[in-house]
Order: C-alpha cells, then structure tokens, then sequence
C-alpha cells in the first residue's frame, strides 16, 4: 500500500550537531490494538480458552496507519515524572464511558526517545473503538532532555484548550510542531501558553495549585510534575520562559550554521543535494507520499506545513535548546583542539528526515494518496 515504510529503510544518518529529538521517523501507534493484538497471538498460539476478551482480528495496531485526531478532552487525564535515571517521563490516563466490556487492568505503557506525543495522540484518539473505554492508560515518556518533555506539555496543551476552533486548533499544532519559523500569531499563542503553563505549573512545584485565584491550566490536570527533580523543574520553568517573544533569537541563521557545517563545501549545491536524498533515500522507502516540493521547503527554508499564503516571520521558539560542546582555543602537542567546555543555545534538532513520518505519510483513508 503507498505510505506504508519502514523507517529502518530511510538510511538517513543524523548529523554530527544533532542533539535534540524534536518528532521520530515513524507513523503513530495506537498503543490499545498493538497490545490486543499481541495478546491475541499468544492467546491462539496457547489455546482457544485463553484468548483475551474483547480481542478482535480487526484491530489494527496503526503500525503504518497516522492520525491527527486530537487527544484533549473532558475525558484526558494523566501525569508526568522522572524517573530514578534522571530522565523525564509523562504518565496518562484516559477514562471514558461504561462498556460491557471492560478491562480492568490499567495499559501501561513506556515510550522511550520518541521525541513527540504522537503515539499518545493516536493510542487516545482511537481508544473508543475498542470496546473497553474505562480501561485506565498509563504513558511514561522518557525523553533525555527537558526542552522535549516541554514541547510534549505545550502540543497536548494546545489540543487541549477550547479557545480555538477544531480546525485553527489543528493548524497551530502541526506549526508549531513542525515549522521552525511561524507565524506572528502563532508565537502570541506559544508565549500565552507558555505564560500560563509557567504560572500553573509553578504553583503546583510550591504547593499551592488549590489556592484561591491561582493559575490553572488544562493541562496540570494531566501532568504531575511531583517526581521531577529541583534541577530539573528548574530547567522545566527555563523552557516555558525562554518561549516569550521578548527572548531573542534568530531561527534562520541557526539553521542556516547548521546547514553549512553539514554540507560543508557542498553548501552551494545543497538543492541538489535535497533532490538526491528525496528520490534515493525517502520515495525508495516507501514515503513518495511527502511531495518533493515540502519536502524541499522544509529542508532549505525550515517549513514543513505551509499555512495557506501565511508568512513566518517568528521563530519557533520550541525548537530552541541548549548543547554542550567545548571551544577550540589551543591545540595540545598532539594537535588536538582543546578549549572550555560550554553550553550553546541554538536549534540542535533534526535537518535531514524532515517531520512528515509521524503525521503524514499514512492514514486510514485510502483517497487521501491518490
């Protein structure tokens, strides 16, 4: 089927000066029929009498199948930690209406490195249609760096809140989550979001987010952020305030010193390149579904999702993050480049696969790739 891949195929290495895994390289899972199905193969392989209830030959895991349905509602609750290894995790819950069916036991789930919420959004969005909607869900999300586990917080923030229309609530999502420059309105919604976020989620680290006239976001009533460490709520709240718009920054030349340090002397032949990896490496693979022509906007001028005839004169201050690398100020007797190490804040994500793979190169609807 056209949009079926394996992301294992891409053969696409990252880039020396990838630091930061702002979305995967694979389509989203509905996490409720790949454990059903699971279980229903070791089921029929030990017997008939053991296969498990409400299981059906018709679930299908989304191995190959996205979704952009949106995980916000009255029905969403979850929470987020860190664990003992010092990484940050996000748990979830979903509770939904009676079914004769139920499953008492809750899902738990462990998503390590995956960089973006898409396998949430999906596992949520879908979670109706297989017969147990009480059944609790549980998601730990493991990520290395704080910056991602903010952008987790802030995407299902976004999907969350009522005070946009369905619509221009999905096309601030896929924007923000996708572009790195946006548009002046969408940096306004970032900064209001994060503003709110910050207040909120500061409360709740001091303790006070029952007290009369605090903050409240949506989206403490999902995350629970008592696990983390002081370091990293620190870094946490860093994140929510380095997403004003007062805070200065210059997406295009971040990008553009990141494109000349990987091209290198090929920089002037950079299009061709873009031509090359497309048509060797992404249509080969099973994603011809991307057209060439996003895929060669976002790998020369950063937008993935063009927004009607919208500019993009704001950078997506999500995407920004801190690397730690050391300078070059002497060389040693052996002629190694030695120097201090430093912290440097830049855009350190991926400039290479492009973000298409979680949201867009397969669906449910077969019309959708004609």
């Amino acid at each position: 089927k056209r949009g079926t891949f394996h992301a294992s195929s891409l053969g696409m290495s990252l880039d020396p000066h990838h630091v930061h895994n702002f979305w995967g390289v694979s389509p989203g899972l509905d996490l409720k029929a790949l454990v059903r199905a699971a279980r229903q193969t070791a089921a029929v392989a030990s017997g008939p009498e053991e296969a498990y209830p409400g299981a059906s030959d018709g679930d299908d895991p989304g191995g190959v199948e996205g979704n952009k349905g949106s995980a916000g509602g009255d029905g969403a609750r979850g929470d987020v930690g860190d664990d003992d290894a010092g990484g940050s995790r996000s748990r979830g819950q979903l509770a939904g209406g009676s079914d004769s069916n139920r499953d008492p036991d809750p899902l738990t789930v462990l998503l390590v490195g995956t960089g973006d919420p898409r396998h949430v959004f999906t596992t949520l969005s879908r979670a109706h249609r297989h017969g147990n909607a009480d059944q609790p869900l549980h998601f730990y999300v493991h990520e290395s760096n704080m910056v991602e586990v903010a952008r987790h917080v802030l995407l299902l923030a976004i999907l969350m809140t009522d005070d946009l229309p369905p619509t221009d609530r999905m096309e601030r999502f896929l924007e923000v989550f996708m572009n790195a420059t946006v548009r002046d309105s969408t940096a306004e919604l970032v900064e209001r979001h994060a503003r709110w976020l910050e207040a909120s989620v500061g409360a709740v680290f001091a303790g006070e987010a029952n007290a009369p006239g605090a903050a409240t976001h949506p989206a403490t009533n999902v995350f629970d952020f008592s696990l983390l460490r002081f370091k990293e709520k620190d870094e946490l709240m860093d994140c929510f305030r380095s997403w004003s718009r007062a805070v200065p920054f210059d997406m295009d030349m971040a990008r553009d010193r990141r494109q000349r340090k990987y091209y290198d002397d090929r920089f002037d032949h950079r299009r061709n390149l873009v031509d090359w990896d497309y048509h060797m490496r992404v249509e080969a693979a099973g994603a011809g579904v991307i057209h060439f022509k996003h895929f060669a906007q976002w790998r020369l001028a950063g937008v993935a999702y063009p927004v009607r005839e919208a500019t993009y004169p704001a950078p997506n201050r999500t995407l920004v993050g801190y690397a730690r690398g050391t300078t070059r100020e002497f060389k040693d007797r052996n002629m190694d480049d030695k120097g201090r190490t430093v912290d440097s804040r830049g855009y350190w994500g991926d400039i290479i696969n492009s973000p298409y793979h979680c949201f867009g190169t397969s669906a449910e609807e077969p019309s959708l790739f004609k």
